[in-house]
């Protein structure tokens, strides 16, 4: 999910659009699903010569029906595959599991499988099916680097439109996978988002096709998407809403990063899920998507499993909107929810839950960070059980701390009835 800075005349704007009360998005956000800007820190070289699956095994019969009224969703980072293999994922929290990601070529307009892939997509689906219980493997295609510009030419025509969704069925069905979630970021004006509903639509029917034809179950077929339901900040333009409601099972608002290095005046939480100041927040995203006709059992909450830090100007003032002199610790000011966690019991910071805007943060001398936390996950899970969503997803499995949030999260959703 891209990265992308946001310019002083992006917070003059803010502050116009705020004093008019008009509501507004931005499609500058950056986003955290990307390949060749993952984060570094806490990881060592992959050594594949050590590590590979030997052989990798056959994609499993799909198991069918799954036993799951609740999407509990997470993406894979691929490039984590020797650290992180598929066979450590626990799927007692995990219903639904997306292998990050897959390209798209820009001269056939089918996907691009790398070495890697072909090495491991296989074993993915392989050990997802087997596993008890066993989860769906989704193929995530996009991300953040995949070029915005090769999705907007591959939409925008119907040959190359037919050459990706060929290819994207003819591999998940290679692979054993069973759906496809698209990451487009972002379509960038009204046109772009018109084709992406042709494309929706020509998917759609190219997938209940192919099952007909072949006796398996459809694929499933989602999209990972902006916070909200249009983007205002640059060029006006909205998501097809009805196309998605119609012809996609789910999509997945990414609702986080809302603050980040871009700004390094003040303190910011980056995935809260209320703010009285303004619509950058995973209520107004969430419910602009209910209004603008997708139905709440569509909708699957984004949850991110890292932080955002940043430098206190004052250490003794340190609450959310603190003064600040620049990004923190990390990679940049971004900070995975396990090193959060180790970094706070080595440096004994002080850890705060703020229930106005459902987020936490921590602090010690003048370093500060704003993350989701147990309560703010337990409390976000429960928001989305009570407003009827489909279910919750994190970016990114892999970047918790032994599973704790992950269990949280899946103990919360089954608690409430």
């Amino acid at each position: 999910m891209a990265k992308h800075r946001i310019s002083t005349l992006f917070l003059a704007i803010i502050v116009f659009v705020l004093a008019a009360n008009v509501s507004f998005s931005t499609a500058s956000f950056p986003t955290f699903l990307t390949r060749k800007s993952r984060p570094t820190w806490g990881t060592s070289s992959p050594k594949p010569a050590c590590t590979s699956p030997s052989p990798s095994p056959k994609p499993a019969p799909t198991p069918s029906p799954y036993p799951h009224d609740v999407i509990k969703g997470g993406y894979w980072p691929s490039w984590l595959a020797y650290s992180l293999p598929p066979s450590s994922i626990p799927t007692l929290y995990y219903t639904h599991v997306f292998y990050a990601f897959v390209g798209i070529d820009a001269s056939s307009y089918g996907l691009s499988i790398t070495q890697p892939d072909e090495q491991w997509m296989g074993n993915f689906t392989a050990t997802l099916h087997a596993k008890k219980p066993p989860a769906q493997a989704l193929l995530a295609i996009g991300g953040a680097n995949s070029g915005p510009g090769t999705f907007s030419n591959m939409v925008s025509s119907p040959d190359n439109r037919a050459a990706f969704i060929n290819s994207t069925i003819t591999t998940a069905r290679k692979y054993g996978f069973d759906g496809l979630d698209i990451d487009w970021e972002f379509p960038s004006n009204p046109s772009d988002m018109s084709n992406l509903s042709v494309l929706f639509e020509e998917w759609r029917e190219a997938v209940e096709s192919e099952a007909s034809d072949s006796g398996k179950p459809p694929l499933v077929l989602s999209a990972a998407v902006y916070f909200a339901s249009s983007f205002f900040f640059d060029t006006p333009r909205a998501y097809p809403a009805v196309a998605i409601a119609k012809y996609l099972d789910f999509v997945n608002p990414m609702c986080f990063d809302y603050h980040g290095s871009w700004d390094t005046s003040v303190t910011g939480e980056h995935a809260l899920l209320y703010d009285k100041t303004s619509n950058i927040s995973t209520s107004f995203g969430i419910s602009s998507w209910i209004e603008a006709g997708v139905p709440p059992k569509k909708l699957v909450m984004g949850m991110p499993l890292y932080g955002k830090s940043w430098e206190l100007k004052h250490p003794k003032i340190h609450g959310i909107g603190a003064p600040a002199d620049g990004v923190g610790p990390g990679n940049n000011g971004i900070m995975l929810y396990s090193d959060i966690v180790a970094y706070n019991d080595e440096h004994h910071a002080h850890v705060a839950y703020d229930g106005d805007t459902v987020s936490e943060y921590s602090y010690s001398g003048t370093d500060w960070i704003g993350y989701d936390g147990p309560t703010s996950v337990e409390k976000k899970v429960e928001y989305a059980k009570t407003n009827n969503l489909g279910g919750y997803f994190f970016w990114a499995i892999g970047y918790d701390m032994n599973w704790t949030l992950s269990a949280i999260a899946s103990n919360t959703w089954e608690s409430m009835h």
